[in-house]
This record gives C-alpha cells, structure tokens and sequence, in this order.
C-alpha cells in the first residue's frame, strides 16, 4: 500500500479527473490481459 505524499507534483485537476486521482504515486491504469486467468 502506498501512501499519499502530500507534496508536488500533483496532476492538473483535469489529468486527475480523467485518472481517479490526483498523485502521480498512486496511478495504476488497470491492464485486461495481465489480470486474466488462465485454465
């Protein structure tokens, strides 16, 4: 778990929106295929 650093760089407020948050720290775009399970 990460936590958040309270210190810049930040996203703009338009980048946070578009990203679900506004530390660059805690980004992690979700990935399809590395979460996909395999038979």
């Amino acid at each position: 778990m990460l936590w958040q650093k309270y210190c810049p760089p930040f996203y703009s407020p338009t980048e946070a929106l578009k990203k679900g948050t506004l530390f660059p720290d805690l980004y992690r775009p979700y990935i399809k295929d590395k979460h996909r399970k395999k038979c």
